[in-house]
Parts: C-alpha cells; structure tokens; sequence
C-alpha cells in the first residue's frame, strides 16, 4: 500500500548517504520532500539533478547548520511561517569526529549535531506534525543494549573514544524518542526510532576515520539503497504504530534501562535546562 504520495517529508542530513537515498525513494512515490542540509551549494547541485531525473518532483532545498543553535531556531521559524502542516520528520543528520571539539553554542560537537539539535527541531516543528495526517517522526538510532548514560559526562567525556561518545550521543536521542512516543501516545504524531539495518551501511558519517577503519567499513557495509529500502517498508505500513523501535526491518522490544521513565525525564529536564542556560 502505498500512502506517501502527497505527503509533505522533511529529511535532515539529505545531501548524501541514507538521507539523500530516502530523498530519492520519497519523491518517486510522489511525496513532498524537504531536504535539510548543511551545505547550500551542495545541497543546489543534488535538488537540480534530482529534478533533471524527475522534473515533476516536489522537491525543496532548506539550510540549517545543526552546530548553531541559531541556525536551527532561524530555519524552524521560517519554515512555520512558510507551513501549515508537515506530515514526516527524518532525523538522519548525524556527526562524528575524530577529536572532541565545540560548537558556537559551547556544547560539545558530536552531543549538539547528534541530539541537541534534534530536539530543538523536533520539538520546534511539533504543532505542524500535529496538523499532519497520521504524522510520523523517524529517528535514526539504536545505541547498545548495555550502555547506560553518565549524567555527569553526558558532553563532556574525560576519556574521549569517537565511536563511543558517538553511541552515548545516540542513546539521549534514543531515550528521547522513547519518551517523546509516550508523550504523544494520544495525538496523531507516530514516533519511530532505530536503525534500518543490521549490519553497518555506507554514509558520510565515517570521513575522519582512520585509513584502516573506513576500509574495514567499505568491506562490511551494505548498499545504503537497500537500507533506505527498509525505511520506506516501515513508514509505509497502517499497522506500524506509536512507540515501534526496529532494527532491520524487526521490531525491537524495550529493555528495563530505556523503559525507565525517571532517566528519561531527567535526561528530558537536564536538556532543557542546559539550552535554557545559553540563551
């Protein structure tokens, strides 16, 4: 069944990987979509072949930096005013660095590109969802079943690993995504989370590995078009419903840690907390 034909998406990280192959999927079926990228000129170049290829797409081009706060509450603001209503939400974009590093707003890279900025979309774009048919939000993350958050290191790891702060970071958007579907159980926004394959998939993400590691990843990934593929499987079904966590194309049952409604709310309140203290 085949339900995306009108609907208006909005795809963050869309110029390449995951989100660009969704990009392509989406408007094929006849869906609106909005791609958000980073990089205008690059994002120009793909909008202008991607409408040579289907000169019918419904496709637009939207710019927001997710390393500024700023840049973030600029384009939500702007595209309210440009939108009634907005019917899926892909959180794609995500980062990770070698080193730890910080962004304008003083949060560390990886925390604010992989979650902080994701909240403050989300929740920001909330009202259009609500005035979406059968509304749906898509998280891309699934962090480890046995890692468990350090409130007191949550930015700021002592002992800095890329691969596991990236993990950590993904676990506040995961928690938040749990806690966000129980949130809106009774309305008409369906939140989705997790990762669209089993093995690793080729992106962008892992451009500041090592030689070894992006070659190691190049032999184990999958073809992100199939990954993409499974996406659209999820999103295109009536009986998938609020609150699913899918891996692959299984659905993942919650284990005791992220069920806990005391973590998440106090992951939920320490976020707003720490974006109230730099406005």
């Amino acid at each position: 069944m085949n339900t995306l034909n009108g609907k208006k998406c909005l795809i963050t990280g869309a110029s390449s990987g995951l989100g660009l192959e969704l990009t392509k999927l989406l408007i094929r079926q006849g869906a609106e979509v909005i791609m958000l990228c980073r990089n205008e000129s690059k994002g120009k170049v793909i909008v202008e072949k991607l409408l040579a290829e289907n000169p019918n797409a419904r496709l637009h081009l939207e710019v927001a930096d997710f390393t500024s706060l700023e840049s973030v509450k600029r384009f939500t603001k702007d595209f309210k005013r440009k939108h009634q209503s907005l019917d899926m939400l892909i959180n794609n974009a995500a980062l990770l660095k070698n080193k730890t590093t910080k962004t304008v707003d003083g949060f560390e890279s990886m925390f604010q590109v992989n979650y902080l900025a994701p909240f403050v979309l989300t929740n920001s774009l909330q009202p259009l969802l609500e005035n979406g048919k059968s509304s749906q939000i898509v998280n891309i993350t699934l962090p480890p079943d046995d890692l468990r958050l350090d409130f007191n290191k949550i930015q700021s790891p002592v002992d800095f690993k890329p691969m596991s702060h990236l993990f950590n970071t993904k676990l506040c958007l995961f928690l938040y995504s749990v806690e966000l579907s129980e949130r809106l159980k009774e309305s008409n926004i369906n939140v989705f989370t997790g990762v669209p394959s089993t093995r690793p998939f080729k992106t962008s993400l892992g451009r500041e590995l090592s030689f070894l590691m992006k070659l190691i990843m190049t032999i184990i990934s999958v073809d992100v078009r199939k990954v993409a593929g499974n996406i659209m499987q999820i999103v295109d079904k009536d009986d998938i419903k609020q609150g699913f966590v899918f891996k692959g194309l299984k659905k993942i049952n919650l284990h005791t840690y992220w069920k806990n409604t005391d973590i998440r709310n106090k992951l939920w309140q320490n976020t707003e907390d720490i974006l109230t203290s730099r406005i």
